[in-house]
């Protein structure tokens, strides 16, 4: 029992880096109080050391206690230093020929995840990684190798999502990104913006959730053009939202042509329709304030919100 308790401590207090050692063991001991009886019961005949019991919970993480887990989140959050934000360093940029384009994003995230105020800062591959094909920004060798647990490890942050490969469905987009690439895993991305993920979530959950609008924070503009498809859901307050992307990591043979029909499949809230138009005249949805809403549909497509005027008119 000794040797098990001060693995627990050893656990905890190694989940981050907090100011000072009794800050630390404040934290540890907290947990542990609530922990003891999971880490009893599940990881029941692991031998201390060598980070053999972390490596257990975090195989249960799902089976453990709320009460565990809420103490467990509470540690990590007080012991993770905030995500890098590059917002003071970005400048202005036009990335065009999107539509069709693959990439991928990795989200670094903070806040407090007992209290589900999460958000994350993304780092986009757009133009990025492509030097065998200007049109996949993500190469699935690459994307493969990106290592979570190695990334939260050396940003020391709540929690790094990957998400991806995905594929654009707006023709360009004028915003602020960071000038530095960041090298994350081997993959090279930069930084495009700040997102609020959406409560309930968890750090152990995913980062979106269909159909709950959210915010982004970046000074952006996405245009598509003239005679070409746009893809859009409205809602039940006639608020329009708009296509950007489609996810490739579930469904990695959908087309622009499968969307056309993708209503067919959705899982849509009563009331909100789907449909595809051409269009007989560019459009390009502004951020307000420096604010862009967006959400996602069940199979994980980014929308954007003609909302507050954002939209030269509404498709």
């Amino acid at each position: 029992m000794k040797s098990l308790y001060l693995a627990v401590i050893a656990l905890v207090v190694g989940l981050g880096h907090i100011a000072t050692a009794q800050e630390r063991l404040m934290v540890g001991f907290d947990a542990i109080s609530v922990c003891l009886n999971d880490i009893e019961h599940f990881c029941k005949g692991v031998a201390p050391g060598e980070g053999r019991i972390k490596d257990c919970i975090k195989q249960n993480v799902s089976k453990l206690t709320p009460e565990c887990a809420e103490a467990l989140d509470r540690s990590i959050a007080q012991a993770s230093q905030p995500p890098p934000n590059l917002a003071s360093a970005a400048k202005e940029a036009v990335i065009g020929d999107l539509r069709g384009m693959r990439y991928c994003e990795i989200l670094l995230a903070g806040g407090d995840p007992v209290a589900g105020d999460l958000y994350a800062e993304v780092f986009n591959t757009s133009e990025l990684n492509s030097k065998a094909d200007r049109m996949d920004t993500c190469p699935a060798p690459i994307w493969g190798k990106v290592d979570v647990a190695a990334l939260e490890k050396e940003y020391d942050v709540v929690r790094v999502f990957k998400i991806g490969p995905r594929a654009w469905t707006v023709d360009s987009i004028r915003l602020s990104v960071a000038p530095v690439v960041s090298n994350m895993s081997g993959l090279d991305t930069r930084w495009f913006m700040k997102v609020e993920l959406p409560k309930p979530e968890g750090p152990r959950s995913r980062a979106e959730i269909p159909y709950r609008p959210t915010t982004a924070s970046r000074n952006s503009e996405s245009t598509f053009l003239m005679g070409k498809p746009v893809f859009i859901i409205k809602d039940t307050q006639g608020t329009r939202w708009v296509m950007e992307s489609y996810s490739l990591a579930e469904h990695p043979k959908l087309t622009d042509r499968d969307l056309l029909n993708l209503r067919e499949k959705l899982k849509l809230p009563p009331g909100w329709t789907y449909q595809s138009k051409i269009l007989d005249q560019d459009i390009t949805i502004r951020a307000v304030n420096g604010v862009v809403r967006v959400m996602q549909d069940d199979y994980e497509s980014t929308y954007e919100a003609c909302l507050d005027g954002s939209c030269g008119y509404q498709p």
